[in-house]
């Protein structure tokens, strides 16, 4: 499935990138009906689009290492691999607590660096 032009998050700049693409993830989050279960209709271009978002962001947080490339089932998986390491419950779908958590570790990350 072809994204519209501008679609695809961009990973060159580390902070400034993970705050916009959470900020995208949360839009697409409530649009979608408040979760994101990345294996339900992965080709749609929203949820591709989710699916990048999240594996960038997990990335930047160190838990992925794959490209950001929308596939449902790496991200279901990596996101198992977040939500299990931080004693979340451990569904592999991504609502309002999880990605509050990657902006909460985040900034810790931030913070330890600036200090």
């Amino acid at each position: 499935v072809d994204e519209p032009t501008g679609m695809k998050p961009q990973v060159e700049q580390p902070g400034k990138d993970f705050l916009s693409a959470h900020s995208e993830l949360e839009s697409i989050r409530r649009e979608l009906g408040d979760s994101i279960n990345p294996t339900y209709r992965p080709e749609h271009p929203r949820k591709r689009l989710a699916n990048q978002l999240i594996q960038q962001l997990l990335r930047e947080l160190g838990v992925y290492q794959g490209k950001a490339e929308g596939d449902g089932a790496l991200t279901r998986q990596a996101v198992m691999v977040y939500q299990s390491a931080r004693q979340l419950p451990t569904t592999g779908i991504v609502a309002k607590r999880t990605v509050g958590r990657m902006a909460r570790d985040f900034e810790s990350r931030v913070a330890l660096v600036a200090n």
